[in-house]
């Protein structure tokens, strides 16, 4: 079997290039390959043409440029070697040149550059501010009740209806004698019950606080507040503490960045354990606890309803669990990114080079 000639264009520092490689060097045990390893920074045309675009393959007549895919990869050297096993081998040219970009289009095209190297630097902080965006709006919306600002608020509360259930005994309120009216089977010391609350309330009038049916869950949801109460923050507990917790950690994470520290991977087994059992305990337990489901009619069924400190706690857990799944991974791509934006706009005299430090031998 002919020995197949494979094409590596790469540059020093390139993590994408080092990852093709090994994988070639994978496919090596089972195809007789030969690897051509080009530094495009010995070749100024070459690096103008491909910076941007490596690591780039040329194998049988085939070209791939980045991201390069191991299946799409080994696919190619699969086809080119059994090509080569029965045809004479082609010479491959050498890259396409592409000129220059000059004039306003180069303007554009280094302003795009700058806007995603900014990006890329501050996405967890970015991520983190509209976090803390989303779950602080919904305070607007009884600070205007409060003041009269009738058309504000409901605006707020209408935006966020759709992604809560907004109901009055799961809710943080304002401007009242309580910031709390939880259900008085949460049994939570010293707090007025929503139970008591509610019966003083004309809006609930027509209604029996202590039977959570339809009709009372529809009016919790509606009720925004009063003056004997206080006002309705537009978003339940425990979402408040969810993205409330994204926005800490999304700017816990950017400063640990900047500070040059790496936070480790969390396990998928201690997301489960830490982030998603707790809530899910809490919340399905009291899901199942009331009607249509009512404990499932066991007497040894829990009756519970969670208080305000659990639905926070264990939303911060569930917050805090998601973020840190996630975002390890996302700055793994983001400092690939910063890394070729930076080479590039050093190339194109836009940034300065960073100083490395001089080695020295003194003192020894």
């Amino acid at each position: 079997m002919a020995i197949l000639h494979v094409t590596l264009y790469t540059r020093q520092g390139c993590g994408l290039c080092g990852e093709v490689y090994a994988e070639l060097i994978s496919l090596s045990q089972t195809v007789p390959l030969t690897i051509d390893e080009i530094d495009i920074a010995h070749d100024p045309a070459l690096e103008q043409a491909l910076f941007d675009r490596i690591p780039v393959i040329e194998v049988g007549g085939t070209r791939l440029e980045a991201p390069i895919h191991p299946t799409v990869l080994r696919r190619a050297v699969r086809t080119a070697a059994r090509r080569a096993g029965h045809a004479k081998e082609k010479t491959v040219q050498p890259p396409s040149l592409t000129p220059p970009v000059t004039g306003r289009k180069r303007e554009a095209v280094i302003a795009f550059d700058r806007f995603f190297l900014g990006f890329s630097r501050r996405w967890a902080a970015l991520i983190g501010l509209l976090a803390a965006l989303y779950a602080g709006l919904p305070f607007l919306a009884p600070l205007a009740m409060h003041n009269g600002w009738t058309g504000l608020a409901n605006a707020v509360y209408t935006l966020y209806s759709p992604v809560c259930h907004q109901f009055a005994f799961r809710s943080w309120f304002l401007f009242g004698p309580q910031t709390v009216y939880p259900r008085q089977r949460a049994a939570v010391p010293g707090a007025l019950s929503f139970e008591e609350a509610a019966a003083q309330e004309p809006f609930f009038q027509n209604l029996d606080p202590a039977t959570l049916d339809g009709n009372l869950t529809i009016a919790a949801k509606a009720f925004r507040g009063s003056e004997l109460m206080g006002w309705k923050v537009a978003l339940c507990q425990r979402d408040v503490a969810i993205y409330a917790s994204i926005a800490a950690f999304g700017f816990a994470f950017w400063a640990l960045t900047r500070a040059g520290v790496k936070l480790p991977y969390l396990p998928f087994w201690a997301y489960l354990i830490f982030a998603v059992a707790p809530m899910g305990l809490d919340g399905f337990s009291q899901l199942f606890a009331n009607p249509p489901f009512n404990g499932f009619g066991l007497a040894l069924y829990p009756i519970r309803e969670s208080t305000p400190l659990l639905r926070a706690v264990t939303g911060s857990l569930f917050g805090l669990g998601n973020a840190w799944l996630a975002f390890p991974y996302i700055e793994d791509s983001m400092r690939e990114t910063r890394e070729s934006l930076e080479a590039k706009l050093i190339r194109a005299g836009v940034l300065k080079p960073a100083i490395q430090p001089s080695s020295s031998s003194g003192g020894r």
